[in-house]
C-alpha cells in the first residue's frame, strides 16, 4: 500500500522539476543577491515583525506586545501537511494531542485540558464542546491567513475558559485583484479526498467571496489494503473500522465594506459532518450488526464593524452560533444491508448549543497611555433530552478595561481587570498584569534582549452540562449540579528573548517559566453509586520552555524544547511524586531551493508521561505512556507564473499507530491498553490552481 502511493506520487510530480530547474535556478541567484527574502520568516516561535491582533489593544509586531504570542504563517497552514487544525497543532511543544475516533481530537495546553483553552474564528468563540473539549479537526484551514497562540489566560479580554491559553484562527479577508479563484485538490493514500473553492469579487471599496469545501475519508484499520479510488467493501468483520469514516461539507459566504474611516464584514457560514461507524457482525451467524451515526451541524452568522477617527476606534462585534449534534444507532441486516432506527432511547441523542454574543470595545490613546474599554454580553442556551426540562440557558454580562503605559519607550505595563455577572454561578473579579522591558544599550547593533513578566487571574465557567445535565437510564445515572463554582487560576509566567535582526539573517532565542495553579476544579464524581460535578480538585502545573529559530534567504529553522509538570492530587500522607514531567521538543526548517520550490519538514519528540490516581481499593495505581516521535515532509512548487501550486509529502514517516499505557501497582499484576496516535504512514499530494 504505502510503496504504490508513494510511487503514484513521485510520478505526478517529477515531470514538472527538470524543465524549469536551471533557469530558476539562475533567477533565484539573481534575486538572492540583491535583496533579503523576507517571505521566509516563521517560526513556531514568534515571528519577528509579524502584526498580531489577539488581546492587544491595537495592531502590534510580535516582538513588541506584552503576552508571549506565536504566529504560524499562511506559509505553513498552505504547505499541504495540514488538512485540518489538529493535524497542525500536533507540532506544536505545549499542546498535546490525543485522539477519540468518535468525539474528535481533544488538546491540552501547557499540561492543562482543552476545557481550559478558548478558540476563537476571527474573535469569536467557537462553540460545542463534547466532554470539555471542540474537536478541533471540524476547523477548516482554508482561506487563512494566519493562526496567533497566545500563552497565558486572556480571561481579561476573553471571559470563561481562556484559562490556559487562546488559539485565534484569522482568516484572509483582502485581495489585490477585482476576481479571485482558488481550487484545491487535496488526496492522501490513507483514504481521503479534499475539494475546496474560493471565490472572490472586489469592485472600489466593496468585497464579496463565498467558499465550498468536502472532504472526504473512507476510514482506516491496520489491514486495509491501498485503493487509489473509494470501493465498496463486504459486510464482513473489515465493514468495522479503527478510524471511522467521516464526510465534512463547509461553506461560507462573506460580504466587506473597507473604506477610511469604516470596515464593516457581515458573514454567514455553515458546516455539516458525518462520522459512520458500522459495529463488527454479530454472533452466531454474523448477518446483522449495530451502526452508529453521528451527524454534526454548525450554523454562523456574524457581524464586525470598526470605526476609526485619528487615535480612536471603536469595534463592535455581533455573532449567532448554533451547534447541534445527534446520534442515532440503528439496527443493520448485512444480508440485504436493511436498517431500521433502534427503538432504545439510550442509543439515541440530540444535543444542541446556541450562543448570543455582542461585544464593544473602545480604544483611544492619551500621551503615553493606550486604553480600552469593552462591554461583552454572551447568552448560551442548551436543549436536548439529557438536560434538565429539556432547556436551560445562561447569560453573562461582563465589563472590562486595559491600560498600556508606555515608560522612557523601553518599559511598558498593562494592567487589566474584568467584572462579570451571571444569572447561574458567582463569577469572580479578574485582574491580570503584565509588563515588557526591552533593552539595547551595550549590546551589538541591530540585537535586543527583551523581559516580559505576567499575574493573571484566569476561570472557567461551570458548562451547562455540568450545571443542568439529566443522564438517567438503566446504565448511567449522571446528575448536573447547578451549585457549581468557577474554577479560578493563579497564572505566573516569565519570559526572556535575545534577538537579532541584521540585513540577511534573523535570530531569536527565548527562555520560558510558568506556573498555573487552579481551584475550585470541577470533576465528576460518585456518591452511593449516583455521579455529578463537584469544586473538589486543586490542580497545578509548571513548566519550562526554550525556544531558538535562525533565518536567512535560503532557510528558516526552528527548534522548541518543553519539560511541564502536572500536579498529582492525591493525599499528601501517601507515597508520590506531586508532580509528573515530561520532556517534548520539536525541529522544523524550511528550505528556498529556489524562488518557487521549498521543502518543509516538522518534527516532534513526545516524551513518556505518568500519572498517578487511586484504585477502588485503594491503591496507588500508576499509569504510563510510551513516549513517540512524529516527522512530516512536504516538498512545494510553484508553476505558470505562481498560479498553479504543487504540494507532495510524506506524513507520520515513523509509521506510528499506537502507544502502550501501562498501568501498575504494589499488589496487582502490570496491565496495558493502547491510545491511537495516527493511521501509519501516508503519503499526499495537493494541487492548488488561482485564477
Amino acid at each position: 500500500m504505502k510503496k504504490r502511493g508513494a510511487i503514484y506520487l513521485l510520478v505526478l510530480f517529477s515531470s514538472f522539476l527538470y524543465s524549469q530547474n536551471n533557469k530558476e535556478q539562475n533567477q533565484f541567484k539573481i534575486e538572492r543577491e540583491a535583496n533579503f527574502i523576507t517571505d521566509t520568516n516563521w517560526t513556531w516561535s514568534d515571528v519577528l515583525n509579524e502584526v498580531i491582533i489577539t488581546g492587544q489593544l491595537k495592531e502590534v509586531r510580535a516582538e513588541n506586545a506584552v503576552h508571549d504570542i506565536k504566529i504560524i504563517t499562511s506559509e505553513i497552514i498552505e504547505s499541504g501537511l495540514f488538512s485540518d487544525l489538529s493535524q497542525l497543532l500536533i507540532f506544536d511543544n505545549n499542546i498535546k494531542i490525543s485522539n477519540d475516533n468518535i468525539l474528535g481530537p481533544a488538546l491540552s495546553f501547557q499540561g492543562l485540558s482543552g476545557q481550559n483553552v478558548k478558540i476563537l474564528i476571527d474573535g469569536v468563540s467557537v462553540i460545542g464542546r463534547l466532554n470539555g473539549n471542540i474537536d478541533i479537526s471540524q476547523v477548516n484551514l482554508n482561506n487563512i491567513e494566519r493562526i496567533e497562540i497566545v500563552e497565558g489566560p486572556l480571561s481579561v479580554d476573553l471571559g470563561s475558559d481562556a484559562l490556559a491559553g487562546t488559539i485565534n484562527i484569522i482568516t484572509k479577508k483582502k485581495f489585490k485583484d477585482s476576481w479571485t479563484s482558488i481550487i484545491n485538490n487535496y488526496y492522501e493514500t490513507v483514504g481521503k479526498y479534499n475539494n475546496d473553492i474560493f471565490l472572490n469579487y472586489q469592485r472600489n471599496n466593496h468585497s464579496f467571496s463565498n467558499q465550498f469545501r468536502r472532504d472526504f475519508f473512507s476510514g482506516w484499520s491496520e489491514d486495509d489494503s491501498f485503493n487509489l479510488l473509494p470501493t465498496s467493501q463486504l459486510a464482513d468483520a473489515k465493514r468495522f473500522k479503527k478510524w471511522k469514516p467521516k464526510e465534512k461539507i463547509y461553506n461560507k459566504s462573506q460580504y466587506r465594506l473597507e473604506k477610511e474611516k469604516i470596515h464593516i464584514r457581515n458573514y454567514a457560514e455553515y458546516f455539516y459532518e458525518k462520522i459512520t461507524n458500522r459495529g463488527l457482525p454479530r454472533e452466531p451467524y454474523f448477518n446483522s450488526a449495530f451502526d452508529d451515526y453521528y451527524h454534526t451541524y454548525r450554523l454562523n452568522f456574524g457581524s464586525d464593524i470598526e470605526f476609526f477617527k485619528d487615535e480612536y476606534k471603536i469595534q463592535s462585534l455581533f455573532a449567532y452560533n448554533k451547534y447541534k449534534r445527534i446520534k442515532n444507532t440503528f439496527y443493520k441486516d448485512l444480508t440485504n444491508l436493511q436498517q431500521v432506527l433502534v427503538e432504545d432511547n439510550a442509543l439515541q441523542d440530540t444535543t444542541q448549543f446556541n450562543m448570543l454574543m455582542f461585544k464593544v470595545l473602545s480604544y483611544s490613546q492619551y500621551n503615553n497611555i493606550d486604553y480600552q474599554i469593552g462591554v461583552n454580553i454572551t447568552n448560551q442556551d442548551s436543549k436536548g433530552d439529557r438536560i434538565k426540562s429539556g432547556y436551560q440557558y445562561q447569560t453573562d454580562y461582563a465589563l472590562f478595561s486595559n491600560l498600556e503605559i508606555n515608560i522612557f519607550d523601553r518599559l511598558k505595563l498593562r494592567p487589566g481587570f474584568r467584572i462579570i455577572y451571571n444569572n447561574k454561578y458567582s463569577a469572580p473579579l479578574i485582574p491580570s498584569l503584565n509588563f515588557l522591558y526591552q533593552y539595547d544599550e551595550g549590546l551589538q547593533k541591530d540585537a535586543a534582549i527583551t523581559l516580559r513578566g505576567s499575574y493573571a487571574k484566569g476561570f472557567r465557567a461551570p458548562s451547562l452540562k455540568e450545571l443542568f445535565l439529566y443522564f438517567v437510564d438503566i446504565n448511567h445515572n449522571i446528575i448536573g449540579n447547578p451549585d457549581l463554582l468557577a474554577e479560578k487560576g493563579d497564572n505566573f509566567r516569565l519570559s526572556t528573548s535575545y534577538i537579532i535582526k541584521k540585513q540577511d539573517y534573523k535570530y531569536n532565542s527565548k527562555l520560558s517559566l510558568f506556573y498555573n495553579d487552579i481551584k475550585n476544579k470541577i470533576s465528576l464524581n460518585s456518591i452511593n453509586d449516583e455521579y455529578s460535578y463537584f469544586n473538589i480538585d486543586r490542580y497545578k502545573t509548571l513548566g519550562l520552555t526554550v525556544d531558538m529559530s535562525l533565518s536567512n534567504n535560503i532557510f528558516s529553522f526552528n527548534t522548541s524544547t518543553s519539560y511541564i509538570g502536572r500536579y498529582n492530587d492525591l493525599p499528601s500522607t501517601l507515597s508520590h511524586p506531586k508532580f509528573n514531567y515530561s520532556l517534548d521538543y520539536n525541529i522544523s526548517f524550511l528550505i528556498n531551493i529556489n524562488p518557487t520550490l521549498k521543502l518543509l519538514s516538522f518534527y516532534k519528540y513526545n516524551g513518556s508521561s505518568s500519572a498517578f490516581s487511586m484504585s477502588e481499593d485503594n491503591q496507588i495505581v500508576e499509569s504510563m505512556n510510551d513516549a513517540y516521535s512524529l516527522l512530516d515532509l512536504s516538498l512545494s512548487k510553484k508553476l505558470i507564473s505562481n498560479k498553479l501550486i504543487i504540494n507532495i509529502g510524506a506524513k507520520n514517516i515513523f509509521n506510528v499507530t499506537d502507544i502502550n499505557i501501562l498501568q501498575n501497582n504494589a499488589v496487582h499484576s502490570n496491565s496495558s491498553n493502547t491510545m491511537s496516535v495516527g493511521y501509519g504512514r501516508t503519503f499526499f499530494s495537493s494541487i492548488k490552481f488561482m485564477l
